[in-house]
């Protein structure tokens, strides 16, 4: 009787938001169609890398060239895959040597299939969109921009949400399919952000580079409230005794462990209306949907009180370390984060500092979780800038 009346308020709910004016203000419900260019090739290329097919994108807001493209990755077993995403070349003439190449990483949309990136380049959420944060600040400054989807999203793969290993397999096999793409001359020097999900994504390509991929080398990277202190995030999702809609990120990520790793279950750490919301709307829209069922409940109703302690070796597995290999390392956190709290990025600086990593630290005072990347993306500009130029960036370790 419970699930039955969960299916019943929870599809009301969201009926009776798409039809008030604030439908406006967020993505249409459904998720875009996944068309046939997705499809992997009936004979997969072996050599991660390997772009498969490339595709021109209309770009209404400017001169820059786009484009889909799908090439081959490896996933959490070291098993090819095909994976989507997008690249995206400055107009004009490239110099010398090629563009210099941002990796962009970016942050949680979903678990279904259609959430893929690529698919929505333009689509916006309060005022922001993947060509705003992702593509055209780095564009403007003269560099080329890869971004993958990752496994899951677009080409068809178990989802991948906050899985370490597959989003650096996904970002560093986005760098190597870019410097194959024929359009567009690359240039070796590369450099790597990513804000939220995508900042837990780009710390773990910067920590697995030398080993999966020693062809790719960052000369700097930037993240923007990246998801790093995975326990405390989920523990402040449970401690909330009210509904909150970021209680969605650990059932996206429940999803994502489930499909991953043999002998995880859904029932390991949810409740039935836990299972419910992911099989209803966890697997068929995207953020900030997939959200509005997470309004119904308080995190309890869902989640397991016991999910941090039973989950307790998937959360280490996927919780970024502090290599001393990292290259120069900007972070910023918006002070008033209220999706991941900015005390995780506080104590990883400490740990960066301890293994002897340059990094930057910037808290925004006022920022929250997305103003953040409108605040900090002249500042992450200006550090590719810095370093590129030889200088020496600013080191919070020092002051």
């Amino acid at each position: 009787m419970r699930r039955i009346w969960w299916n019943t308020c929870g599809l009301l709910l969201i009926l009776v938001l798409a039809s008030t004016g604030g439908v406006g203000a967020v993505p249409p419900l459904d998720p875009p169609e996944i068309t046939r260019f997705y499809d992997a090739p009936e004979t997969l290329p072996q050599e991660p890398g390997t772009l498969i097919r490339w595709e021109a994108i209309d770009n209404p807001k400017g001169d820059a060239s786009l484009y889909r493209i799908l090439y081959t990755s490896t996933d959490v077993n070291g098993t090819p895959i095909s994976v989507s995403g997008a690249i995206a070349i400055p107009a004009g003439s490239a110099p010398g040597g090629g563009f210099p190449l941002v990796a962009s990483a970016h942050g949680m949309v979903g678990a279904a299939r259609g959430c893929a990136p690529s698919l929505a380049l333009f689509e916006e959420l309060e005022g922001q969109s993947f060509w705003s944060m992702q593509l055209q600040p780095y564009l403007d400054a003269g560099y080329a921009v890869v971004m993958p989807d990752y496994q899951g999203a677009g080409a068809a793969g178990p989802a991948s949400n906050v899985v370490g290993i597959v989003e650096a397999h996904n970002v560093l096999d986005a760098v190597r399919a870019a410097r194959n793409f024929t359009e567009a001359k690359i240039a070796g020097e590369t450099f790597l952000w990513g804000h939220s999900q995508g900042g837990h994504a780009a710390l773990f390509t910067n920590a697995m580079a030398a080993d999966y991929a020693p062809d790719v080398a960052f000369t700097a990277t930037a993240v923007l409230a990246p998801a790093i202190d995975l326990e405390g995030i989920f523990t402040s999702i449970l401690a909330s005794d009210k509904p909150v809609s970021r209680s969605v990120l650990a059932l996206i990520v429940a999803r994502a462990w489930t499909d991953t790793y043999p002998n995880q279950s859904l029932d390991d750490i949810l409740t039935l209306e836990g299972r419910a919301v992911v099989e209803h709307s966890v697997d068929r829209y995207c953020i900030p949907w997939v959200g509005v069922s997470s309004l119904l409940f308080a995190p309890r109703t869902l989640i397991k009180a016991d999910a941090v302690e039973t989950w307790a070796h998937l959360i280490a597995q996927n919780t970024p370390g502090a290599q001393p290999e990292h290259p120069p390392i900007f972070i910023g956190h918006g002070a008033e984060d209220e999706v991941i709290p900015i005390a995780g990025s506080e104590q990883y600086v400490k740990k960066l500092c301890a293994a002897g990593t340059p990094v930057t630290f910037e808290p925004y005072p006022g920022a929250t979780h997305f103003s953040v990347v409108s605040d900090a993306t002249q500042d992450v500009v200006d550090f590719f800038t810095s370093v590129r130029s030889g200088a020496a960036p600013r080191s919070t370790c020092t002051v």
